[in-house]
């Protein structure tokens, strides 16, 4: 994860975000490169998310290769 931050990067981290030890170290690693950090823990159920998603019209709808692409396919 450290090797893939950058100023000009937004990087999404899916992985042992529920370990508190984890998260502090990813703060840490950004705080010493200069970087903000933002946590998100989403609540929606998957089948929400999928009907969200199925309705959007503004041409931002995500594709079933897209969640593949980014190891998401679980929960689309």
């Amino acid at each position: 994860m450290q090797r893939q931050m950058a100023v000009d990067k937004i990087l999404i981290v899916d992985s042992l975000n529920y370990i508190k030890g984890f998260r502090y170290q990813m703060y840490c690693a950004a705080r010493e490169m200069k970087l903000r950090v933002c946590t998100i823990f989403v609540v929606a159920p998957p089948d929400a998310c999928r009907e969200w998603n199925s309705k959007r019209t503004d041409d931002h709808q995500y594709t079933p290769e897209t969640y593949v692409r980014h190891g998401i396919q679980d929960i689309f």
